[in-house]
């Protein structure tokens, strides 16, 4: 909703911050009692109470509904482009007493019933289709721990769309586990593309459908700084959120002793997914440290002189 009052920017020790109004209250510790005190009236000296555990979802999401998510975020181009189908069209879908086979979700009317075997694909006539219920998996789960550590997605008008995964040359499980986590949520199989020039192995698959399932019905963000954890994920069960935790981990984490014990450790250029990734630790039993900026100075890499740039890590 809108507000007409200037909004404050708590930030606690630990890196997490928070928008609020002046006018609303924080519990914070003060002279061995927890009370209430207004934003507006904090102070640098202040200890700011907060959950060092965070209980999980009860009410777990079992399943995606691609169809109702496409309508609430596609816009309206797009859904001209996406039809829903199936091959017996006498068991389709009914609307005010008439059968159809293949129509255009701009032209998909929300009181329709579609049958459970119903599918979903960019062109009436185009072999490649998905059901248009997507089970909730571990390895879908996996997968977009994957993405959101090593993938993105094209949208552009003048090439084809598809989701990629970008692995080093040496990671070959990754490559493969990726391979069938795909294979199993969407029933394609993709290449394998290796660019020996960068020493890279790529994962590429699907065309604009998956870039659209991927933007607008998973709602993943794609490009360094503007990762996020998807918003489903934390929604799912915590069995779910740790197959996540652990694509997202074996793309993009790292492991090291301080003190006698083994420190999970994570780096990304997007603020926000390091703040995603410390909330879902704290789902999960985790213990957090704070998030902390890295400057990494011009150097120069294979003969390249890279730019000053911010990481942001836990």
């Amino acid at each position: 909703h809108e507000i007409d009052k200037p909004l404050y920017k708590i930030k606690l020790r630990s890196g997490r911050e928070v928008k609020v109004t002046g006018s609303h209250s924080v519990m914070v510790f003060k002279d061995g009692n927890i009370t209430s005190k207004k934003v507006e009236d904090l102070t640098k000296e202040d200890y700011i109470v907060i959950n060092k555990l965070i209980d999980s979802n009860k009410k777990a999401i079992k399943e995606i509904n691609l169809v109702e998510k496409f309508l609430n975020n596609c816009p309206q181009g797009i859904l001209k482009k996406i039809y829903v189908k199936m091959d017996n069209k006498a068991k389709y879908y009914t609307l005010w007493g008439r059968k159809y086979g293949t129509s255009s979700l701009s032209h998909y009317d929300k009181r329709t019933k579609l049958s459970e075997d119903a599918r979903i694909g960019l062109k009436a006539a185009t072999n490649l289709t998905v059901p248009y219920k997507l089970n909730i998996s571990k390895e879908l789960s996996r997968l977009l721990g994957y993405f959101v550590s090593e993938g993105f997605y094209y949208m552009s008008k003048f090439r084809n769309g598809d989701v990629k995964l970008t692995f080093g040359i040496h990671e070959k499980y990754l490559v493969k586990d990726s391979a069938i986590c795909i294979e199993r949520c969407f029933g394609v199989k993709p290449k394998i593309i290796r660019d020996k020039s960068k020493s890279t192995l790529t994962v590429q698959f699907g065309s604009k459908l998956f870039a659209y399932i991927f933007k607008y019905a998973l709602e993943c963000t794609t490009g360094a700084g503007e990762k996020r954890v998807p918003y489903l994920v934390f929604n799912l069960k915590e069995d779910f959120q740790k197959e996540f935790l652990k694509g997202y981990f074996l793309g993009d984490g790292s492991l090291y002793d301080k003190n006698k014990n083994t420190v999970i450790a994570f780096t990304s250029k997007s603020k926000a997914l390091m703040s995603d990734v410390s909330l879902l630790l704290s789902l999960n039993n985790i213990p957090v440290h704070k998030i902390s900026t890295i400057v990494k100075k011009r150097r120069m890499i294979k003969n390249k002189v890279a730019k000053e740039s911010i990481l942001y890590g836990i």
